[in-house]
């Protein structure tokens, strides 16, 4: 979060809505965009978890309403949209940042369900909020979309491809929704959040299969285990804020 000094309320009259938010990158998002003067919507499968952000975002003077939930499902998502909209408003900042980085594995060994689950929750997810969000933005005349993808949507690389294949349609799409929405006031980004050393991260290091089949992934997260991650994740809270601001529209679409 930022500090007092540097905390300015950008985001008075806004309204976020932020998907993975129990934890990481989402939750660290959450809470800025929150101090930033934008009620959240917190949603997330993880109820306890979205509990506690909410509690340290209403502890530091903010609002934020629990959304437990899952992505994919789209009456779950709309029933969600529609109690933000109850309370805070339209929503006219929208966070994909939801995410699994597995399985890892062989085509031929990897199950093609698992594989395609993952597809949906990078990929069918974020369209179900976009498409849920983007009416009420246009309405309001601004809003916009951000979608966490990440260096592996430009990687080409053996027994990954549950996650670049994800993350590089995610990245695609993020290009074909901005140039639908320009004409209304609205910008979608896709950000690549670098580097930061989360359960995700831990959890793949502890992942016989990660270990098995992405070995080059294995040897990058080793670098970072013993990295403090929270400077790395205060720099993104605040560049999410800058970027719903709109101070960077010009970059939207790339």
């Amino acid at each position: 979060m930022q500090e007092d000094g540097e905390a300015q309320m950008i985001l008075n009259g806004e309204v976020a809505i932020v998907t993975g938010s129990g934890r990481g990158i989402g939750r660290q998002v959450a809470i800025d965009l929150a101090a930033a003067g934008a009620p959240v919507g917190l949603l997330a499968r993880s109820e306890q978890q979205l509990r506690e952000v909410a509690e340290r975002i209403e502890s530091s003077g903010g609002r934020a309403i629990v959304l437990p939930g899952d992505v994919t499902d789209r009456v779950a998502v709309e029933a969600a949209i529609r109690r933000i909209e109850v309370q805070f408003g339209r929503v006219t900042i929208a966070v994909n940042n939801a995410g699994v980085d597995r399985p890892f594995g062989p085509v031929e060994e990897v199950d093609p369900d698992e594989w395609w689950h993952a597809q949906a929750i990078h990929v069918l997810g974020p369209y179900i909020i976009m498409h849920a969000v983007i009416p009420g933005m246009r309405q309001c005349g601004h809003g916009r979309i951000i979608n966490v993808v990440s260096s592996a949507s430009n990687i080409v690389g053996p027994n990954t491809s549950s996650y670049c294949v994800a993350k590089a349609t995610l990245l695609r799409l993020t290009e074909h929704v901005d140039l639908e929405i320009k004409d209304g006031g609205l910008c979608a980004f896709a950000v690549d959040p670098g580097t930061v050393m989360t359960s995700m991260g831990k959890a793949a290091l502890d992942d016989p299969a990660v270990r098995k089949y992405a070995k080059g992934l294995v040897e990058h997260l080793e670098r970072f285990r013993d990295v403090d991650p929270e400077p790395g994740l205060q720099q993104l809270g605040r560049q999410f804020v800058s970027l719903a601001s709109g101070h960077f529209d010009g970059l939207s679409g790339r």
